[in-house]
């Protein structure tokens, strides 16, 4: 074997490997993870390398008396009386659980990394646009699932009206 080839099969590998590993943890997280609801709120959002996407922002606010801003934080969640998501402890060391996500504070709210729910490049927009519609003040029945495993998240599913977000924008375009 020439040593150019010794270079590069470890090489190819490692370029397969690395999504690979990026999927599978993704996979684990929605099977296996633990499952909070987000309220959500108003955030036009694409990025060239992975596509269309809903921003999204959620109306989970850090406690009054938490001041740290753009450090990492753990927060540890817990279900509240309707079933969405509510921060039962912010602490700036690492915590454990499969309640448990990394944030950043910005700008008085918590930033996490799940943020983007990325769709069909044709049905994003409308996506958004029904997002928006949906997540004002007056009206503020869209919501999130995000499932929880091991202090890692992943968006499961983006609901308007108690519908994901594809089956209502069907319903709607059926009307």
């Amino acid at each position: 074997m020439t040593p150019r080839m010794l270079i590069f099969i470890p090489l190819a590998v490692i370029q397969l490997a690395v999504p690979g590993w990026i999927i599978y943890r993704q996979e684990q997280i929605l099977h296996h993870g633990r499952e909070f609801k987000f309220q959500t709120a108003p955030v036009d959002p694409y990025d060239a390398f992975r596509g269309r996407y809903v921003a999204l922002q959620f109306a989970v606010v850090p406690p009054p008396d938490y001041t740290v801003r753009d450090r990492k934080i753990w927060v540890r969640f817990e279900a509240d009386e309707n079933g969405f998501a509510k921060i039962k402890e912010v602490c700036e060391t690492p915590l454990a659980g499969d309640d448990v996500v990394m944030a950043t504070r910005r700008y008085g709210r918590l930033q996490f990394p799940f943020d983007r729910y990325y769709m069909e490049e044709m049905a994003a927009p409308k996506a958004e646009t029904t997002y928006r519609a949906n997540s004002r003040s007056e009206h503020q029945n869209a919501y999130a699932t995000v499932r929880v495993l091991n202090g890692h998240a992943a968006i499961e599913e983006l609901y308007i009206e108690h519908k994901p977000i594809r089956e209502f924008l069907r319903t709607e375009s059926d009307k």
